[in-house]
């Protein structure tokens, strides 16, 4: 699992700033915390624009370079460099700055690190290094690996991922570990849902495919009773447009209706559960930026709870608008980060549990009367307008 990473001069966040994903010493709701203490959920909230998206998205930028092997152009538009405000007041952006990206990893009790740098004004990876317990199994300065020019470099592309497919580390004495990393990226998904796209390693991950299997057909409907829906999903040749049988909803064993005529909820709800049986069955990270969309703040709650309860070997990242989600009855103080831009517009984070607030607290609560400090800018004029 993911227990910590780093960012560095990543699109909104200009210095160095710390994820901490271990869990702290509070006992309520225990559930979340893995046999290893690492949290098996964490949620960003904030006012937009604040820089919860970038949060995440940093962790996609791992999913891009070691699964997909995307190359850094498409990254690029990621990184940004460093905002700043110039002599007349207008925005800037440094591109000439490096980004730098550190991941934290616990697999067996050991501890994996990869870590890569950026130069954005040539847009090549500069350095990739990778770690287990502090020794180091891989190292990279440009062409050179382990010391070595090599030719087969490219600038643009990790060469970790092609040492790891060519068997580089079949041999060494933690290639199981390497190997459960690997298998951890590949099985992590980015989705989204404001621009509705999805990075994962499935080529072909639509709800029409997940319900071919009658199983998967049975275990989402089983889901969709313990949200007290009532309708149920599956997938029908008769009235379907071509050859391909198409995916329905029955209400009440009534006349199927096509999914595509179902409401914007009904329709997020049927995707999002495949995601998370998919955490379910296998170790992986499942990161939704707007996970709230179109989702009933219920229907929200009994998915963290699948989660909590089943997914026991995966992490879920979200971004989130919905403060009732910040309660905790549903979520730990260390598993929530407020986002915030400052005045240079650099985004800042902060653990709710870092205000050491008890766990009878409302933490929404105390989020919205300004306890934390985290507020939307907006609001907080809007207070001194009232004052």
């Amino acid at each position: 699992m993911l227990t910590n990473y780093t960012i560095e001069n990543f699109k909104s966040f200009r210095d160095i700033v710390e994820f901490d994903l271990k869990a702290n010493n509070e006992t309520n709701l225990s559930e979340w915390v893995s046999q290893e203490g690492v949290l098996r959920a964490i949620g960003m909230f904030g006012e937009n624009g604040a820089g919860k998206s970038t949060s995440i998205k940093a962790i996609a930028v791992l999913i891009e370079l070691l699964v997909e092997e995307l190359d850094i152009m498409g990254i690029v538009p990621h990184i940004l460099g460093k905002i700043y405000m110039d002599e007349d007041g207008e925005t800037r952006v440094n591109i000439g700055m490096k980004t730098h990206l550190v991941y934290e990893f616990l697999f067996d009790h050991k501890t994996v690190v990869y870590s890569v740098v950026f130069d954005t004004d040539k847009n090549i990876i500069e350095a990739e290094h990778v770690l287990i317990n502090d020794k180091p199994i891989f190292e990279r300065h440009h062409d050179e690996i382990n010391g070595k020019k090599v030719n087969s470099v490219k600038p643009d592309r990790s060469h970790f991922r092609v040492a790891y497919h060519n068997g580089s580390f079949d041999e060494i004495e933690d290639s199981a570990v390497v190997t459960a990393f690997m298998d951890f990226l590949a099985n992590s998904a980015y989705i989204d849902n404001a621009r509705n796209q999805i990075l994962t390693s499935e080529n072909d991950h639509t709800l029409n495919k997940f319900l071919r299997d009658e199983k998967n057909t049975d275990r989402l409907n089983s889901i969709l009773r313990r949200l007290n829906n009532q309708f149920q999903a599956s997938l029908l040749s008769e009235g379907s447009i071509g050859s391909e049988p198409q995916v329905y909803v029955t209400y009440k064993d009534r006349f199927p209706i096509p999914f595509t005529f179902e409401s914007v909820g009904n329709k997020a709800t049927l995707k999002l559960i495949p995601w998370i049986l998919r955490i379910i069955d296998k170790p992986g990270m499942l990161l939704i930026d707007e996970m709230d969309f179109s989702l009933h703040f219920e229907t929200f709650k009994v998915i963290l709870e699948l989660v909590k309860s089943e997914a026991t070997s995966s992490q879920l990242f979200f971004t989130c608008h919905k403060l009732d989600i910040m309660h905790p009855s549903v979520l730990r103080a260390d598993q929530i980060y407020l986002v915030r831009r400052d005045e240079d517009l650099v985004s800042q984070v902060a653990k709710v549990s870092s205000f050491k607030p008890r766990s009878t607290q409302n933490y929404q609560k105390m989020y919205k009367s300004g306890r934390f400090g985290y507020l939307p800018s907006f609001i907080e004029k809007v207070k001194q307008y009232d004052a």
